[in-house]
């Protein structure tokens, strides 16, 4: 798989299950929930992948897309909206900074510390390094 970096690339979760207000009270609707890569806090300032710092899996996106509608009340298990994404498994073998890296397709947890729900990163901004374990 393709090692993560700062650049352009896209996590996703699907279903997000929000907490809606209705005229009949709170009603649980799934939503997406979708976080960019390049808006992360870095862990790593001395390794670059295509020219951009890399990302491990202490790398944290501070907020993320799609839960807005649910604005007072927040996503059903974390009652947080638009909150933090991070990836929960890297490369068993390969380390950057002191922490396994994140690859392409690896899994997330999005909207909260607590998370919300359980996605992937979609789409690479690398196409030269790769940690196949």
């Amino acid at each position: 798989m393709f090692i993560t970096n700062f650049g352009p690339s896209m996590n996703f979760a699907f279903p997000c299950v929000n907490k809606i207000v209705t005229p009949v009270g709170l009603i649980p609707i799934p939503l997406f929930n979708l976080s960019m890569n390049c808006f992360s806090v870095p862990t790593v300032f001395n390794i670059f992948v295509g020219g951009l710092p890399a990302h491990n899996i202490l790398t944290i996106t501070p907020f993320s897309n799609g839960s807005e509608i649910a604005a007072p009340t927040g996503g059903l298990i974390s009652n947080m909206f638009c909150s933090a994404t991070r990836n929960v498994f890297g490369s068993f073998k390969v380390f950057y900074g002191g922490a396994p890296v994140t690859r392409w397709l690896d899994p997330t947890v999005q909207n909260g510390f607590i998370p919300n729900s359980v996605g992937a990163t979609l789409t690479m901004t690398n196409l030269k390094q790769m940690a196949l374990t």
